[in-house]
């Protein structure tokens, strides 16, 4: 009886353990994906700044093209009054 009482102590004990690890794997889970969102907010931000930095680029360029474009023409009248 005593030997049965304690395999009962034991398995109830074995149950709780199994019961404590399902939890932490579940925490430990949770914490990861947390990580991954924290990581996955990071990168959003930081495509979004090169996102900005990209059409303000292009807008530059387009602006210097411009202005190239325009000191071509005033090159061109030069050249011609000359």
């Amino acid at each position: 009886m005593l030997v049965l009482e304690k395999i009962l102590d034991l398995q109830i004990h074995y149950n709780q353990l199994e019961s404590s690890k399902k939890e932490l794997d579940k925490l430990e889970d949770d914490q990861e994906i947390s990580k991954l969102e924290r990581i996955y907010l990071s990168d959003k931000r930081n495509l979004e700044r090169v996102l900005i930095a990209y059409k303000e680029n292009e807008k530059n360029i387009r602006d210097n093209t411009r202005e190239l474009e325009n000191y071509r023409v005033k090159l061109n009248k030069t050249e011609t009054t000359i």
